[in-house]
């Protein structure tokens, strides 16, 4: 039976897909649920079968489609799938990430990700022996085929063809915590994702929480790795309104703190991150947030200090709620 606390991981299973890493993220997946804390979502995997290249994927069991969080499209040891072949696949994982899905592929499978439309002018990894061909059919993205995982939030990509382990503990990280994937990766005797660390990591607010307004916007965000977070800007991204969404009503299941502060959290995280990696812990330089200035919204107290990331986000403790409301405003 669904539950709104379920999260969804779909394989796609098309023409030629790999089985051995269909099958062996399933066994990730499967053995990732066990270690969920009592309180955290439970952790469903689903087959989602495309019986020919001109066909959209059907669930394999029959049951009823829930919420899909995350869809993985798995590699191939054939060569990659021209764009004929998978026009109406493109197509159909471009639906399912308007609905508020992430999307992930291992090895050539980025060739379909490529193919939606949703990588222009941003990053994603493909084995060496590809990146060529990959950038001469798309040279609008940009193809970082020395890095073996890219996240990008709503998209992942896994370079090589064994690089699946790598992502499903991305992924076991993203919906059930660090210390889940870290036990993960323990039973299975692998390594954790390459440059894995506690801290602020990729910004990757909840998606799929049914709010087409909000995740249109989330979804420019993630595209433009928000370094524009003024108001007019978000407006201009979501044609249409002109306007930010009033809050989400109370008792619809959707927590309106944790998807309507997504543009102040991103740009903050978005900030610390980058910062890390300069090795500037303690400060934030003024143009890592686009214009420098934090969005409208945010109160007084975060605005003088706003050269500073925040504690939670230094520390890593409020990493999976975001950017914790101001202790004297609650903002």
């Amino acid at each position: 039976m669904h539950h709104e606390n379920n999260i969804e991981i779909g394989l796609v299973v098309y023409p030629g897909a790999q089985q051995a890493a269909v099958l062996g993220l399933a066994d990730l997946f499967g053995i990732a649920a066990g270690y969920g804390h009592p309180s955290a979502p439970v952790l469903s995997v689903t087959h989602w079968r495309q019986h020919a290249p001109e066909a959209a994927p059907v669930r394999d069991d029959g049951g009823a489609a829930g919420t899909l969080h995350a869809l993985i499209v798995p590699p191939t040891l054939a060569e990659p799938p021209g764009p004929a072949e998978s026009t109406v696949l493109a197509a159909w994982l471009r639906a399912r990430h308007a609905e508020g899905a992430a999307l992930a592929s291992v090895c050539v499978g980025a060739f379909v990700l490529a193919d939606t439309g949703l990588m222009a002018g941003r990053r994603l990894t493909t084995p060496q022996t590809y990146a060529a061909a990959l950038r001469q059919r798309h040279p609008d993205v940009r193809v970082d085929a020395d890095q073996p995982l890219v996240d990008e939030g709503d998209v992942i990509t896994a370079g090589g063809l064994m690089h699946w382990p790598a992502l499903g503990l991305r992924l076991v990280e993203r919906f059930l915590g660090p210390d889940a994937m870290l036990h993960t990766a323990r039973a299975l005797l692998i390594d954790p994702p390459d440059g894995w660390r506690p801290g602020p990591g990729v910004f990757a607010p909840r998606l799929a929480h049914g709010d087409l307004a909000v995740l249109k916007a989330q979804h420019w965000l993630q595209a433009t790795q928000a370094r524009d977070v003024a108001l007019a800007s978000l407006a201009r991204s979501r044609p249409g309104r002109a306007h930010i969404p009033a809050p989400v009503p109370e008792g619809d299941g959707h927590d309106k703190h944790r998807v309507l502060p997504a543009v102040a959290r991103g740009a903050c995280a978005r900030a610390a991150a980058v910062g890390a990696a300069v090795d500037r812990p303690g400060r934030v330089g003024s143009g890592l947030c686009g214009s420098g200035r934090l969005p409208q919204g945010v109160c007084a107290h975060r605005r003088r200090g706003a050269g500073r990331i925040p504690a939670p986000l230094r520390s890593g403790a409020g990493r999976a709620r975001g950017l914790m409301p101001c202790r004297r405003c609650h903002r």
